[in-house]
């Protein structure tokens, strides 16, 4: 279903900052003198590496220049040696030619001694015999200027180039040395950096010995976590101040800096901490809270040991404990995700805290609830193999995370790949299963990447973002791979669809028809996008322009999720209460339902594309079968004393026979 990406870079801590597990109150004061030699060493360290860095982004700009100087002696020599190609083709074609007039000027010339010989007989045939002679003359003339000219012009290519060939051979040895260079200062950065966390590690150990540590990464960024980063975070910073990583905390906000290391009595944010006035309208934190603050700071306001400063602090906090899902549901849970195996033995559906399995065969069956997961489920997926289900979710406003459950062992085999400050709304494997993609409110999209060299671990995506791209500007709803798995395609609030580099996340293509917010997204082919949203219109474009190629009209409401059965027919649901299914490439309408009674939110289908299943807002799946669809109610998605287990049969067909809609001009 949907999907995003990360970019892992090595950075590493430039001050380190935590809390020793030992139940003892740290002594407060200054760093022992030794401390401040290592500190000393590690400021060196730290100006060194960043030196190193400015040097890369230098020498970075020399390999730029001069790869595009090498491309382009490259390419004026391959220019040259396809025209010398091309004119010696063309000289080979004109001395046949020349060979062709010459015959044919012997074979008239024979002729006319003929007709001379029989000048009484034939004095208009040798008449027309000299003419054609003459004309033949002609043409050898005119093939043998062709030949020198083209002779000619090979003579003048030739001297040009030998010195493009020896350009272009200087100007790939200086590709590659330029290359060299920065192998060798990414390298030598790469050794300071090292360095660098041992000297932070061996800092962090010592203080932890001594008593003198308290952890940021286990005791305050929680702390921050929870009381403050809904006020002071990228988007809100209130007071101008984002607290939301180490990084922006650690940095000036409205009023300067609100964090002073070493000084916590002079330090603004614990001044609001102990007085209360922090958190804003909201209760005060307590005692102990604030003590471990107040340590924190005088230790000197460390960050741990390779963390990154920069990553946000719901990324390596704790992961909170989710509440547990409800015993039976009092009321019905709007079904807003559901994944079908490809061996169509289960379906996932969407429940209130929780993921609810169903065994497809002949009496469906509830055969698991997998718990801990956050308050809304809104995309899930099952890898291409059927072990894994990838589920995305979020409590909105404060949480979310994509997590993977192992199947048939969802207890002790659960992965916890991302935590975001907003929910997560898809998550997607590539057809290959060798990638993960997801997709969040922040507007970005995430991607995980399975590690060759650990197939037999519990999860090959565990611990490998590759990709983070914040492209859109407002909540990415949905997120589909194309059949080959080369590209993402994304479904936005900021009114876009757009189209990403499947293994490098970089942006390729953004559609802006809808010009509303975009809720659904499908490939039909590698080339061909649909996408559908709150403008009730479902639309055909491609991937490869960006171009519109059809819009299609017909709908009561907006279009809510969209299936592709295969490359020339779309199943949409949307909020009218039907289920349609168009041809792509006419925008002719096969079916249409009658309204189902609510609102459908969700469509997915088998893998042959013989049965379709929709989840609708009363938490209810149905099911559609067959060449011209017929619609039962499958199953109540939810555990309940009342729950039907199946209804027998499929109802009587509803398809309508009203004639389908003319594309929209």
């Amino acid at each position: 279903m949907m999907a995003r990406a990360v970019v892992l870079t090595i950075t590493v801590a430039l001050t380190v900052v935590g809390l020793s597990w030992a139940e003892q109150t740290p002594a407060t004061g200054r760093v022992p003198a030794t401390i401040e030699e290592l500190e000393h060493e590690l400021r060196s360290l730290v100006e060194q590496a960043a030196s190193l860095q400015q040097q890369i982004r230098g020498q970075r700009k020399v390999v730029s220049d001069q790869d595009v100087m090498m491309k382009t002696k490259v390419g004026q020599l391959e220019r040259l040696e396809q025209r010398q190609e091309q004119l010696k083709k063309e000289l080979v074609d004109a001395r046949k030619t020349l060979q062709e007039k010459h015959k044919e000027k012997m074979e008239r010339l024979t002729a006319v001694k003929a007709a001379q010989a029989e000048l009484k007989k034939a004095q208009e045939r040798l008449a027309a015999a000299e003419s054609m002679a003459k004309e033949a003359s002609q043409a050898v003339l005119t093939s043998q200027q062709t030949a020198t000219d083209l002779e000619n012009q090979l003579k003048e290519l030739e001297p040009q180039r030998i010195p493009l060939q020896q350009e272009a051979k200087q100007a790939s040895q200086a590709s590659q040395a330029v290359h060299a260079d920065l192998n060798e200062l990414e390298r030598r950065l790469i050794a300071h950096q090292n360095q660098q966390s041992k000297v932070q590690l061996d800092i962090e150990n010592r203080l932890r010995q001594e008593g003198r540590w308290v952890s940021f990464k286990q005791k305050i960024a929680p702390i921050f976590q929870k009381h403050c980063v809904a006020c002071h975070n990228v988007a809100n910073p209130q007071g101008r101040y984002n607290m939301a990583s180490y990084q922006a905390l650690m940095a000036p906000g409205e009023s300067g800096l609100a964090i002073i290391a070493e000084d916590a009595a002079g330090s603004p944010l614990y001044q609001y901490l102990l007085d209360g006035w922090m958190p804003y309208e909201t209760d005060p934190l307590i005692e102990t809270e604030i003590e471990l603050v107040r340590q924190w700071i005088d230790l000197g306001a460390r960050l741990d040991h390779l963390v990154d400063p920069a990553a946000p602090l719901i990324r390596y906090i704790p992961r909170p404990q989710q509440p547990p899902a409800p015993e039976r549901y009092r009321s019905p849970v709007p079904v807003t995700a559901m994944a079908v195996d490809a061996e169509q033995r289960f379906l996932a559906v969407s429940g209130y805290r929780e993921v609810l399995l169903w065994a497809l065969d002949d009496s469906p069956r509830l055969i698991q609830r997998f718990g801990d997961v956050a308050e809304r489920i809104y995309g899930l997926d099952f890898h291409p193999s059927g072990d894994w289900l990838a589920v995305a979710a979020g409590t909105p406003g404060q949480f979310g995370e994509v997590q993977l459950i192992r199947v048939d062992n969802p207890v002790e085999a659960r992965i916890h790949l991302w935590a975001s400050e907003d929910v997560m709304f898809d998550a997607a494997f590539s057809p290959a299963g060798d990638r993960l993609a997801a997709c969040s409110a922040d507007g970005s999209i995430v991607l995980f990447e399975r590690d060759e060299q650990n197939r037999q671990a519990k999860s090959a995506f565990d611990g490998s973002t590759v990709i983070y791209s914040p492209d859109h500007s407002d909540w990415v709803q949905q997120i589909a791979w194309s059949p080959d798995g080369r590209w993402l395609a994304t479904a936005s609030r900021d009114k876009t669809a757009k189209v990403f580099d499947g293994k490098t996340g970089q942006l390729q293509r953004t559609f802006s028809a809808h010009n509303q917010p975009v809720q659904a997204v499908a490939f039909l082919d590698n080339d061909t996008i649909a996408t559908g949203g709150e403008d009730q219109r479902l639309r055909i474009w491609s991937r490869t322009d960006g171009k519109q190629a059809r819009a299609i009209a017909g709908f009561n409401g907006p279009i809510t999720d969209l299936h592709a059965v295969n490359a020339k027919a779309l199943i949409s649901v949307g909020t009218d209460q039907r289920v349609q299914r168009h041809l792509a490439d006419s925008g002719e309408r096969s079916f249409a339902s009658s309204a189902l009674g609510s609102w459908l939110s969700v469509v997915v289908g088998t893998a042959d594309g013989k049965t379709i299943f929709l989840g609708d807002q009363q938490g209810r799946v149905h099911r559609l079968r067959g060449e011209k669809e017929t619609t039962a109610l499958y199953l109540m998605a939810m555990p309940a004393d009342d729950k039907p287990e199946s209804v027998p049969g499929d109802s009587k067909p509803q398809d309508q026979d009203a004639s389908p809609e003319q594309d929209e001009q």
